[in-house]
């Protein structure tokens, strides 16, 4: 049988096993889906200091050596590459850019609100360029530059996954 099938199979089952389980529970199935979820009111919370603190701890140590390694190893291809030297001026206006969708996903403004629900992808999209900024940077080319069929596939592609995550979380 084609890979096709297999995965329209188990795409029917991903999806559709959810939705069963609600149904049988006697939960309200959802009325529609949306394009970009909007968050519903957090309930009350708190936050462990020590919990924090563990957690972050073992997530510097483990993004110390990847880090390490990236800044320290010369890049090499078969091909002849270029150092580009300096980070591009698109990247500037993306970091930017990710740091105005922050202050507006995070600050509690009145006047933001409407804005707010939807600034997952201002963020999703400056991450993207911030990071073909770095790559374009440390080697002087870049998927943003070079290849940006294979780019905006991608990008398609993790919305995808993303969507079917949110989906069953």
């Amino acid at each position: 049988m084609p890979a096709i099938i297999y995965l329209g199979f188990y795409l029917i089952l991903i999806l559709g096993l959810p939705l069963v389980g609600l149904f049988l529970a006697g939960y309200s199935l959802p009325t529609h889906f949306t394009l970009f979820p909007t968050p519903t009111e957090p309930g009350t919370s708190s936050i462990s200091l020590l919990i924090c603190g563990i957690l972050t701890s073992l997530i510097l140590a483990t993004l110390t050596p990847l880090l390490w390694r990236f800044f320290h190893t010369p890049v090499t291809t078969s091909q002849e590459s270029f150092h580009a030297a300096f980070f591009p001026w698109w990247g500037w206006i993306a970091v930017f850019w990710v740091i105005g969708s922050w202050l507006l996903a995070w600050t509690r403004l009145s006047w933001l609100e409407a804005w707010q629900p939807h600034t997952f992808p201002l963020l999703w999209v400056g991450y993207i360029v911030t990071l073909n900024a770095l790559t374009y940077q440390r080697s002087g080319r870049c998927l943003f530059l070079d290849h940006q069929r294979f780019l905006t596939q991608l990008f398609l592609l993790s919305a995808g996954f993303w969507w079917l995550f949110e989906y069953l979380n």
